[in-house]
């Protein structure tokens, strides 16, 4: 009987995660620096006013405050030309390295 119902309230927070998403649209932007082989996707939820900026460099030493620079420089573009005043970062950045790429990932706030 417990088994039961701790498979019913699984399902049940499955499902409401589930619907708690969908209707959100995600828009995507893309920067590219072709001459330091970077890319910086912006990732703009219009609900939420969040976004997601994953910066990747390629076959490249990654410097941590050039990334800063850039993705800054990347989301002010977009506040300017969208009609927002400022932003605000949600938690600390996370950055994963592999052996041909560095992504560097920020989450913010915008207003």
């Amino acid at each position: 009987m417990k088994k039961l119902v701790g498979l019913v309230v699984l399902l049940v927070v499955a499902l409401a995660s589930v619907l708690a998403v969908e209707g959100y649209e995600v828009k995507s932007y893309r920067t590219e620096l072709k001459e330091k082989n970077v890319t910086i996707d912006l990732n703009f939820n219009e609900t939420t006013k969040d976004m997601v900026v994953i910066y990747t460099i390629k076959l490249r030493t990654f410097d941590e405050g050039d990334a800063i620079a850039q993705i800054r420089d990347a989301v002010k573009l977009f506040i300017k030309e969208n009609g927002f005043t400022n932003y605000k970062v949600l938690s600390p950045d996370v950055v994963t390295y592999s052996s041909t790429e560095t992504v560097m990932k920020r989450f913010l706030h915008i207003n």
